[in-house]
């Protein structure tokens, strides 16, 4: 579980990169690892924010491989915006439809 304070230093990150104007971040479950992930939306745009503690977890490689995936043309999120010190990320959405159960 993601603490009251680190959700408070997400938000406040959000709303200096002006992706966020206000509160409301919706936590998403099912993820098996340490990331937390909050939808949101932004201008028209649903955008995901990731908490990931850079003591536990790659966030260097995790934006190595998203960045390798692209450029070989798979689909995936695209990063709008990271804090690799703090361990925040700033993901597009591919919204809440399931590809595989």
């Amino acid at each position: 579980m993601v603490s009251i304070s680190r959700k408070t230093e997400l938000i406040q990150w959000l709303k200096q990169l002006d992706l966020l104007q206000a509160e409301q971040l919706q936590p998403l479950a099912g993820d098996v690892g340490l990331r937390k992930y909050y939808r949101f939306r932004s201008f028209e745009r649903s955008l995901l924010a990731v908490v990931a503690d850079p003591e536990q977890e790659k966030n260097e490689q995790f934006l190595y491989i998203a960045r390798a995936y692209a450029q070989a043309g798979i689909l995936v999120p695209q990063v709008e915006a990271v804090d690799l010190d703090q361990g925040f990320f700033g993901l597009r959405d591919f919204g809440s439809d399931l590809l595989a159960q």
